[in-house]
């Protein structure tokens, strides 16, 4: 087997196999989206073609390792033999070498044709690309399964066509293997291989940067659809197979076990009406009740004056690093300290207020993000089969039932779990990311990095949005730009930095690593101050706005260890206008966590709406009588109330004191076993809910049993006909 030869055929194999996924893209795109735009087509074949590329070199390279393999072994096998030296290699004649690579290029070449038709049928079902909700053919009645795909889908025909290119492809390798070259020099030989081996390296990575492209990196459009024709069809269920391994399974739960629970603790299901909220237990009669509140009913729409909603969740804004913080000679928050600094205490007239004694829900961004917008207790609930699910009392369900415009706005990329999708079934009306940033402010482009763009970008976005809005808007904002690999636009001049009594405070002893890391901290913080100040100094702005900002866990950069409320502490800042802060009961000692943010934001926006709250309250009103039972922090890691801090799955906790906006551990006690049962109770509470709104939504009112298999059929039915 020369090796000139397996060369040329795996350059026309990448050329045929491209060509083939391209053809694949330019029809799904003819028929799923014949309207996008010029720019946002380019995005779609250039993206795509790097990740076909990705697929195609991975596939291919086998080809080359393999006459690698067969040239080193061809030696040994002329001596075993006793055959001349001087006999060429060759796969001429049918030797086991030569079947083995045609039958390799066969099931290759298969695959590319099957995947690319498939992947037409699945969207063209489905209406996104290959996902985990493929692997319902495995969990369900995998022979029921296979009928209704016999039934609704040329099945022979698309078979009989993968056959026939495979055979194409072989019939055309074969040629190329019995052709006569003459001889390369063996340096230009041993040159031209370890080209096309760099090639190939390259185009396995898909990108020449530090990162090689992956599933959050993949650049996107403002059409959704054609995001989905972005992936490729192997690669998606790659994708899809990791996400259906890691993601959770959830399943059908009993209105019972919710009603036991809540008893146990406290209810979850509110009613603000008339200015007074109250807590809703669900029964049997009561559900059925018109006259009570129903995860099906809708909140009148709110004034046309209702109050903009800004919530923002920043990278690794975490306490644990701003406790080092020092306006003279280790600045971490830039023109956001003076907001920053004015919240931290109670005063007459005040717009900034900001709570301290505050967790983080989960310990990174993910599970942050889910205990948030969809309150769900695991973060790949986005990736799951209930992905497709659109969950009632979200946030989003909550401000587009008042009437709200919802916007999600990101600097990095909404392939990242899938965010982009999912936000949109929940019921958010646009997603911008990195890839719509770039091409609105093209000067971004000078400051992208390895996840995205920088965040004032994203925060431009917003302020834009904000002035255009016609209609109050709920406007979502993920930051990134505090995120390892730590790079900071060149036109920010970052402080000057007293190391020396605080290296020890650092995971690592590097002075230099360490000055990267404080200042993408101190730009992320300085960006956001800017926005806020952007806001406070806008006329048509200024009294329409609240603004709701907390990090999304600790800053991993720092030890941990000493003080776990510390490890898990981020602040929750609030801008809010005169004449709706006016009045508010402010106590910069309340304690709260992620789960407080929402219900707090409601109460300063919204009249009449219904809610899901797991122990979050209004932290204006945390003390009055009756908020006993929610005057708590919960983080994956920790549970702190008045009484005492109570690591999670241990037997000691600690009481408290605060000083200085921190709390405190000191000495230790055994955590109670009442206490540890309402911790479980809370988590168990937590996981019925999402099973609850999962499996009674009104989609599938039916059976809390349905199966995948009859959402699958029910789709096709749709699909069939028009819907």
């Amino acid at each position: 087997m020369r090796l000139t030869h397996n060369l040329l055929v795996v350059i026309s194999l990448i050329c045929l196999y491209m060509l083939s996924f391209l053809a694949m893209r330019v029809v799904m795109q003819g028929v799923f989206v014949p309207e996008a735009s010029a720019q946002d087509l380019w995005i779609a074949y250039e993206m795509g073609s790097r990740l076909d590329l990705r697929v195609v070199c991975m596939g291919v390279a086998a080809i080359l390792l393999f006459g690698y393999i067969i040239t080193l072994l061809t030696p040994l096998s002329k001596r075993l033999h006793q055959i001349p030296a001087n006999t060429q290699a060759t796969t001429k004649g049918g030797g086991i070498a030569h079947k083995i690579l045609l039958a390799y290029i066969a099931i290759i070449s298969f695959l590319v044709c099957f995947s690319a038709i498939g992947n037409f049928y699945y969207f063209k079902t489905y209406h996104t690309r290959i996902d985990a909700f493929i692997f319902g053919i495995k969990d369900d009645d995998t022979l029921a399964v296979l009928q209704v795909i016999w039934q609704d889908y040329p099945v022979l025909l698309i078979l009989a066509t993968c056959v026939l290119y495979a055979f194409v492809c072989v019939r055309i390798a074969q040629k190329i293997l019995s052709l006569k070259f003459p001889d390369l020099r063996t340096t230009s030989a041993i040159a031209l291989h370890i080209i096309a081996i760099a090639l190939l390296f390259l185009g396995i990575r898909g990108s020449i940067d530090t990162q090689p492209l992956k599933e959050d990196t993949i650049s996107t459009t403002q059409d959704q659809n054609l995001n989905h024709l972005i992936f490729n069809p192997i690669l998606a269920l790659h994708y899809a197979h990791t996400h259906y391994k890691n993601a959770i399974k959830f399943q059908p739960t009993k209105l019972t076990e919710g009603i036991a629970l809540q008893n146990e603790i406290f209810p979850i299901f509110f009613r603000h009406t008339q200015g007074v909220t109250k807590p809703f237990l669900p029964t049997q009669n009561t559900l059925e009740s018109p006259e009570t509140p129903t995860l099906d009913s809708h909140t009148p729409p709110q004034s046309t004056n209702s109050p903009h909603i800004v919530a923002v969740l920043m990278e690794s804004f975490a306490s644990n690093m701003l406790a080092l913080d020092d306006a003279k000679d280790f600045d971490l928050l830039g023109s956001f300290r003076p907001y920053f600094e004015s919240g931290k205490h109670k005063k007459a007239g005040q717009n900034d207020f900001v709570f301290t004694h505050f967790l983080s829900g989960g310990n990174h961004t993910a599970a942050s993000f889910a205990l948030l917008l969809p309150i769900a207790p695991h973060p790949t609930i986005s990736l799951s089969t209930a992905k497709a699910t659109k969950l009632p009392l979200t946030p989003i369900d909550v401000y587009k039932n008042a009437g709200y415009e919802v916007i999600f706005i990101t600097s990095g990329n909404q392939n990242w779990y899938n965010l982009g999708d999912y936000l949109k079934i929940l019921g958010a009306d646009a997603v911008y990311d990195s890839s719509y940033i770039t091409q609105h402010y093209p000067q971004s482009k000078a400051n992208a990095w390895a996840f995205g763009n920088a965040d004032e970008y994203a925060f431009s976005l917003a302020t834009e949005i904000l002035l255009e809005a016609q209609k109050p808007t709920f406007i979502i904002i993920l930051t990134i730009s505090n995120h390892q690999p730590f790079a900071t636009p060149k036109s920010f001049n970052p402080p000057t930095y007293t190391l020396d009594s605080k290296v020890d405070f650092f995971s690592y002893d590097n002075p230099a690593r360490i000055r990267l890391l404080l200042e993408a901290f101190t730009y992320a913080s300085n960006a956001f101050g800017k926005f806020v100040s952007d806001i406070r100094n806008s006329p048509t702005l200024k009294d329409n706005v609240i603004i709701g900002a907390s990090g999304d866990h600790l800053c991993r950069d720092m030890k941990q260890g000493a003080n776990i409320a510390l490890d898990h502490s981020v602040p929750f800042y609030l801008y809010i206008p005169t004449h709706i802060a006016k009045g508010l009961e402010f106590d910069p000692e309340t304690l709260g966590s992620h789960k407080d943010i929402f219900p707090t934001l409601y109460a300063l926006s919204l009249k009449d709406y219904e809610f899901l709250s797991l122990g979050g309250r209004n932290l204006f009103e945390a003390h009055k009588k009756g908020n006993e039972s929610y005057d708590f922090a919960y983080n994956d890691a920790v549970w702190i109330d008045k009484e005492g801090i109570y690591p999670i799955g241990t037997d000691t906790g600690f009481h408290y004191i605060t000083k200085d906006g921190l709390i405190i551990p000191q000495e230790n006690f055994q955590i109670p076993e009442s206490k540890k049962q309402f911790i479980n109770n809370y988590n168990k509470l937590s996981w019925w809910q999402i099973n609850y709104r999962i499996y009674n939504t009104s989609d599938i009112t039916e059976s809390q049993n349905l199966s995948n298999l009859e959402i699958q059929k029910r789709t096709m039915q749709k699909s069939r006909s028009g819907a």
